[in-house]
């Protein structure tokens, strides 16, 4: 069983979306004579932690909320753009998750040059939910086509809620008094689908997982970040956190891989 086009998908998005759709080529900055008063003014009202410096039309550093509060001063409170916090305008919006681990923001330079400004409210942007979406409808249909050729017919139906049992059934009923060719499987949701993966033993097994635990870890919150990134009035980073966007997207891509090579056996 092997279906290429999500891979296919996957590699035209990565090779298309790059940090420069996603970062401001214009944000707010201040310069050494600014007040310093004027700029803390500005970054409280815009929440902003941090500001980028510029001189004659160029980017010389950035300054930090909490020590311009102390300090009182912006001079001295400039603090140099190092390798550690530059990305190259060609990384990838994906690659830019696993990034924001080490740093809430990156100054994107483009042939020696700095031309913008990333931080990671901009994974919020429809170029990173579209990557994040495909990447979601892969792990959805492959292991939605687990479910079809592990089971015998619908015995999986039992291993769910009497109340889940009751919605699936009802939806089948009603798509198939419409004349919709559908099977009973295609009326799971993907958190039908990961129950179903956590609870049947054998079915875990059959994927690799030694125990119901680790299963449930890897799992774990891949139903939320579906249904955020499925609507894009929901905020994927309502709170800085370099790690929880990061750990779960790889664990998608690690539950992915497993599922993908369990379906060879079919």
């Amino acid at each position: 069983m092997k279906d290429d086009t999500f891979d296919k998908l996957l590699a035209t998005l990565s090779n298309q979306l790059h940090v420069t759709q996603i970062m401001s080529t214009k944000p707010d900055f201040c310069t050494k004579s600014d007040n310093p008063l004027t700029i803390l003014e500005t970054m409280h009202r815009r929440n902003y932690d941090i500001m980028p410096v510029k001189e004659n039309g160029k980017f010389v550093g950035y300054v930090e909320r909490d020590i311009l509060v102390k300090l009182k001063q912006i001079e001295p409170t400039i603090q140099q753009i190092n390798l550690d916090i530059v990305v190259s305008a060609d990384t990838c919006v994906h690659e830019m998750i696993d990034l924001f681990q080490k740093s809430r923001f990156f100054f994107v330079n483009r042939a020696n040059d700095l031309v913008g400004l990333v931080t990671y409210a901009d994974l919020d942007k429809i170029p990173v939910r579209v990557w994040l979406f495909i990447l979601i409808c892969k792990f959805e249909f492959l292991l939605l086509q687990l479910i079809k050729n592990f089971y015998e017919g619908s015995l999986w139906l039992n291993k769910l809620t009497a109340k889940r049992r009751k919605k699936i059934t009802d939806l089948f009923d009603e798509k198939r008094k419409h004349d919709i060719d559908i099977s009973l499987e295609n009326c799971l949701n993907l958190g039908d689908m990961i129950e179903l993966l956590e609870s049947d033993r054998k079915l875990r097994s059959f994927i690799g997982y030694t125990s119901r635990n680790s299963c449930k870890r890897e799992c774990s919150g891949l139903d939320v970040l579906r249904n955020n990134v499925m609507h894009p009035s929901t905020s994927l980073v309502n709170n800085y956190d370099g790690v929880v966007l990061s750990k779960r997207k790889n664990r998608l891509q690690q539950a992915t891989k497993r599922i993908e090579s369990a379906l060879k056996n079919f």
